[in-house]
């Protein structure tokens, strides 16, 4: 099973750093997972949340603007597929609107950098496979009522949120062909249940659960 650190959360220091990436890098994780936003004049940052503390929104501000509000260097997409190039990236497109330059930013990548490309947005996942040679995932955040009928099918990787899923759910994806990855785990049971049904892969706050699951 696949270990995937949450934007290099280690409970210490800056998510979605370079920094970050580092410290969880030297854990032994198999990947990392990180979000895409845009600047207002388009820079592809590493950066979670739509609005800072100030409430002023990421896509409002322009690079320098939004590292002098947070007071440090928000590293770009580029900064990251530049480095550690031995990981597996999990690369979160969270606003529809940068796919164009999305694309032209990691096609110099796919030839060399192991990728996963994932998003809430399905149609812009169904608009990458098209044009990228790379693996993508659709993300989901609910309980299909039937999976049969979720209309997954034109996928082959699925993250599911950890508390609306179990181990027939995953039974059933993985016999359907798909590749299975759980995310929003909280404590060590509920990274033994993953291990315990199968999954493919976690993505995780708390790497370090994830290695003495391992261990055991």
């Amino acid at each position: 099973m696949l270990t995937i650190s949450h934007r290099g959360h280690t409970g210490e220091g800056t998510e979605n750093t370079l920094e970050a990436f580092h410290q969880v890098d030297r854990l032994g994780v198999d990947g990392i997972e990180t979000d895409i936003r845009m600047t207002a004049d388009g820079h592809l940052v590493l950066f979670h949340d739509r609005h800072l503390a100030d409430g002023s929104a990421v896509c409002d501000l322009d690079y320098a603007d939004l590292t002098q509000r947070i007071g440090y260097t928000a590293p770009t997409l580029e900064d990251a597929l530049s480095t550690m190039d031995h990981l597996l990236w999990v690369l979160e497109l969270k606003d529809p609107s940068a796919t164009e330059k999305f694309l032209a930013t990691i096609k110099p990548f796919v030839a060399s950098r192991r990728l996963l490309v994932i998003s809430f947005w399905h149609d812009v996942i169904c608009e990458l496979q098209q044009q990228l040679e790379v693996e993508c995932g659709v993300t989901v955040a609910h309980r299909p009522a039937d999976f049969q009928a979720a209309n997954l099918q034109h996928v082959r990787t699925i993250i599911w949120r950890c508390e609306y899923i179990d181990k027939q759910l995953i039974e059933e994806s993985s016999a359907a062909g798909h590749c299975n990855l759980v995310y929003n785990l909280q404590g060590i049971e509920e990274h033994r249940k993953c291990y315990e049904w199968g999954v493919d892969g976690i993505i995780t706050d708390e790497p370090l659960l994830a290695v003495a699951c391992k261990a055991e």
